[in-house]
């Protein structure tokens, strides 16, 4: 009887059929290594999302306190309704100019297939 791990007992159809087990194998243990990589990455980036989000409340709280100062501080001048109609405008002034650079480098990427005139 040929021993299985004896060199001149073994088959093609038995070397390729190890191959091919050991192949699947070596993809299911990147695969794995792969999710698990991605879901610690994840893991880790739902806390800064959430740190973001807050951020970005804290901002918009500070920014309408401002334009409200800025509005109060014209009230002197203009009036109350005045005051906070400028304050605004400045601020309406200032998302537009964001609005307007955004659309700007959303424009569609050009092709180069040439003039099909």
């Amino acid at each position: 009887m040929i021993r299985q791990d004896d060199p001149a007992g073994v088959t093609v159809t038995g070397l390729l059929q190890r191959l091919v087990d050991d192949g699947r194998d070596y993809v299911r243990a990147e695969v794995d290594v792969v999710r698990e990589t991605a879901r610690a990455r994840f893991a880790s980036a739902k806390v800064a999302i959430a740190v973001l989000i807050a951020a970005i409340f804290v901002v918009q709280a500070g920014l309408t306190v401002l334009f409200l100062a800025i509005g109060s501080g014209l009230a002197h001048w203009l009036g109350v309704g005045g005051g906070q109609a400028v304050a605004a405008v400045i601020a309406f002034a200032i998302a537009g100019i964001m609005v307007k650079y955004a659309l700007s480098h959303f424009s569609p990427a050009e092709t180069t297939t040439g003039d099909r005139s």
